[in-house]
């Protein structure tokens, strides 16, 4: 996503990286460019209102319990013969 995909094909085209052609989808302009490994990179400029960005509610911190682990105990065991 990009506030100017015009601007951003230019500068693209200053570090001779080709971009596709600009393209209208409704929802905003849109081009792709080819990454090296022979993926696409889609970039586009949003018509529509950006989202508020979220706020973060810290959490209260849980307390920590701690688990006694269990211990074997030892038997003597008394042969009979």
């Amino acid at each position: 996503m990009c506030d100017d995909v015009q601007a951003f094909v230019r500068e693209m085209q200053k570090h001779d990286i080709a971009c596709d052609a600009v393209q209208d989808q409704g929802y905003g302009l849109v081009t792709q460019l080819k990454l090296p490994g022979g993926g696409k990179l889609g970039v586009y400029q949003p018509r529509h209102a950006r989202p508020k960005a979220m706020s973060v509610r810290k959490t209260a911190k849980k307390p920590r319990v701690r688990v006694k682990k269990a211990t074997k105990k030892k038997s003597k065991k008394t042969r009979r013969r």
